[in-house]
């Protein structure tokens, strides 16, 4: 079983876009944003979601979205952390939780958390 870091307002409400960059530019020195990346992959997504016959109330949440890819690198830009920015939703963070703890970068998780005043949560994959 997989498990994963996700980062979810203490208050209840999420970060808009610009405010969550406003908080990676001000406080992390190694990061890179993709929006192309992101939305290349979402419309992937939608195509997949539509040929299977989905729920049209998921495919409105893909449809409605504008990502921003979000890569965070250690201090010798060796190893990053990635997640998406988005309207209305956490930070889902990528790799796997053994290896940022491996990588020695939940510091970053941490930060960022602290910064954007979110809890730090683990979600498994089955």
């Amino acid at each position: 079983m997989s498990s994963y870091f996700s980062l979810e307002p203490n208050s209840g409400n999420y970060l808009e876009p610009e405010d969550a960059l406003k908080i990676i530019i001000k406080n992390f020195k190694n990061y890179h944003l993709d929006e192309e990346a992101a939305k290349k992959e979402v419309a992937e997504r939608l195509k997949f979601l539509r040929d299977l016959n989905a729920a049209q109330e998921l495919i409105d949440i893909y449809e409605n979205s504008n990502p921003i890819r979000c890569l965070i690198y250690n201090e010798d830009k060796s190893s990053h952390l990635s997640f998406d920015i988005n309207n209305n939703q956490g930070f889902f963070i990528f790799p796997e939780c053994k290896k940022i703890e491996e990588m020695g970068m939940t510091h970053l998780i941490e930060k960022l958390a602290e910064k954007a005043d979110y809890k730090i949560l683990v979600e498994s994959e089955g």
